[in-house]
């Protein structure tokens, strides 16, 4: 019996044990959690971790974590245990300061959970400024330095800025800090007769946040001071006017009626108590004082202040009077060769040079040739090869002529013609291939009907390449580059060398700073090229006959340009005006008008002395003598 039972017993046991231990034969311990807390800033954003809750395991198995209760699905916890907000979620101190949620982890078998708490970081948020609808009244006549002040508040304490957003006629401007006040000038529509009501949009920004609001202007009717047209208005007299002479007047109104007084307040004093200018009491014209004048060599510009009083109140506008150069030498014009003299014909003379012996050289287009007339008047024909219908012509230091022929079987093409002892002359092409536009060396050039032509310090030819807007320089080793203007291409822009453009360059010389200028034809201008190719308009721009300072100034279809020693720069005008130019000051001043025919004047230059100007015209050459 007792050997019966052992076996049972052994099997019972066997029972027992197994009951009692893992797969692997050893018992499970559960992992181990404990309450955790992390705090985490409300303006945190899904993508950024909170923390890691930890977890431990007396075996050594891997946890795994998850949410076993989440607070309205805010959060999400990784495998890992690394907790976040859920996509998409966000925090708000001001709706909830504590979450709490259960976090179990598990190491296969078993496991553990335990309350996490999330405590949220309140931020300081900004508020946005305030700022609501304001009215004022301001008078018709107040003016920028009366003030009125827009007010905001911000809750927060931020400094806050003020700016204009919709303007009532550019009437208003306000300062950073909000005091509006009225633009300086005048405007009409600052006027209770003509708009009793303004309304802006003023808006107020703390740096962050912006606020707007409706401002309202009410104008209270007041006095309507005098106005004007043109507040600083600007008068242009000759320095020879007579001291009766209206220089100008602002022709002042009063939407009143009131009569108006005028005024100088602030004057050009000529000596100690004697001024410069006088203004009439009652009618507002502007003269000299008596037995005063100008004088454009002392001062080219004056500037006054005038009181224009309706009795109540008063304007303060500026006149501003520039003073052109008159030619206090008067000159003489006599026809020198051609023209009603009779004898050679110069039928279209167009270029004109004057050679180191002061003869002129003139190339007479329609008579294929070129003919020297002395200063007295007596003319001979060169003998020079090859010319056709010639148009520029020029004269070097060693008595070479340079002829710019526009036809013929070669074209536009530039001789040289080299005189020997005997005075005959040995002809030869100097530059260009014949008709087209291209830069190169000597043939490989093209021009298109070159004219005016000048040389600089260095022995350079320039040349007005006519047809084809633009300035060509020519070295002495004959290479031919574009110095000015867009080869082919009409226009007026200024810009530096081939981004300029010309319009028919007919002529151009060379100042004393070898600086160029050029009679811009079509463009009614005199244009300025520096030495490094910056082309500006230097005067006019617009056609007309008006005489003034640089593009203020009006000239019509410039053909010539020629400098004198002391670099006063004279131009001809199809009109058959010859005008005198002040480089420094950019004045202009007309000389004497020279009636022709027909087709006016075509080209000038001045002898070595600066006594003589000589003027090719349509069919003579003329001489204008200063006295």
């Amino acid at each position: 019996m007792k050997n019966m039972l052992r076996p049972i017993a052994a099997v019972l046991l066997l029972i027992v044990c197994g009951c009692n231990t893992d797969d692997d034969g050893l018992s499970n311990t559960p992992p181990a959690i404990q309450a955790q807390s992390f705090s985490a800033s409300e303006a945190v954003s899904d993508s950024e971790d909170l923390g890691t809750v930890v977890a431990s395991d007396a075996d050594g198995d891997d946890l795994s974590f998850s949410i076993e209760t989440n607070d309205n699905n805010l959060f999400e916890v990784t495998t890992a245990g690394v907790l976040s907000l859920a996509p998409g979620q966000t925090l708000d101190f001001e709706d909830e300061t504590i979450h709490t949620i259960t976090v179990s982890v598990s190491d296969g078998q078993s496991a553990a959970t335990a309350d996490i708490t999330i405590n949220v970081i309140d931020v300081d948020e900004n508020t946005a400024p305030v700022i609501n609808d304001q009215a004022f009244t301001l008078s018709e006549n107040a003016g920028p330095v009366d003030f009125l002040q827009v007010v905001a508040s911000d809750m927060d304490g931020d400094a806050l800025t003020f700016t204009i957003t919709m303007n009532s006629d550019d009437i208003f401007n306000i300062t950073d800090d909000g005091l509006l006040s009225v633009s300086s000038g005048i405007n009409p529509s600052f006027n209770f007769e003509v708009k009793p009501v303004h309304s802006l949009i003023v808006e107020v920004s703390d740096g962050t946040l912006n606020a707007s609001a409706t401002i309202t202007i009410n104008l209270e009717d007041a006095n309507d001071l005098p106005s004007v047209a043109v507040f600083n208005e600007t008068f242009t007299v000759a320095e020879d006017i007579a001291d009766d002479v209206v220089i100008g007047n602002f022709n002042a109104t009063d939407e009143d009626g009131d009569a108006l007084t005028y005024a100088i307040t602030s004057n050009v004093s000529v000596s100690a108590g004697v001024d410069l200018f006088e203004i009439n009491s009652t009618t507002g014209d502007i003269s000299l004082t008596a037995v005063q004048s100008l004088d454009f060599e002392t001062a080219t510009t004056h500037t006054i202040t005038l009181e224009i009083s309706d009795g109540q109140g008063q304007i303060n506008p500026t006149a501003v009077i520039n003073v052109t150069d008159v030619n206090e030498s008067p000159v003489t014009v006599t026809t020198l060769a051609g023209g009603d003299t009779g004898g050679v014909p110069f039928d279209i003379s167009r270029g004109i040079a004057v050679d180191a012996n002061g003869d002129i050289l003139v190339a007479v287009n329609s008579n294929n040739v070129i003919r020297k007339v002395t200063p007295t008047g007596t003319v001979t024909t060169l003998s020079l090869a090859d010319i056709a219908q010639p148009w520029g012509i020029a004269v070097d230091n060693d008595g070479v002529i340079y002829v710019g022929n526009s036809s013929g079987n070669r074209g536009s093409v530039i001789d040289a013609h080299t005189p020997d002892a005997s005075g005959a002359f040995t002809s030869a092409l100097f530059v260009s291939g014949g008709s087209g536009f291209a830069d190169g060396t000597a043939t490989d050039a093209l021009f298109n009907l070159p004219y005016g032509m000048t040389f600089d310090s260095e022995g350079s030819l320039y040349v007005a390449d006519r047809n084809n807007h633009a300035i060509r320089k020519v070295t002495k080793d004959r290479v031919v580059t574009t110095f000015a203007g867009m080869g082919g291409v009409s226009g007026n822009d200024d810009g530096n060398g081939t981004a300029a453009t010309f319009s028919r360059p007919y002529d151009i010389a060379i100042d004393g700073q070898g600086s160029l200028y050029v009679a811009d034809f079509l463009n009614h201008s005199i244009r300025k090229v520096t030495a490094s190719g910056e082309v500006t308009t230097f005067i006019g721009g617009t056609r007309g006959d008006m005489d003034g300072m640089g593009t203020a100034a009006q000239i019509s279809f410039p053909t010539g340009i020629c400098f004198d020693s002391n670099d006063n720069l004279y131009i001809a005008e199809l009109n058959g005006n010859i005008k005198k130019i002040n480089i420094t000051s950019a004045t202009v001043t007309t000389l004497v008008n020279i009636p022709t025919s027909s087709n006016g004047l075509n080209n000038l230059e001045i002898n070595k002395a600066g006594t003589e100007l000589y003027v090719t015209t349509p069919d003579a050459i003329v001489k204008v003598a200063f006295e």
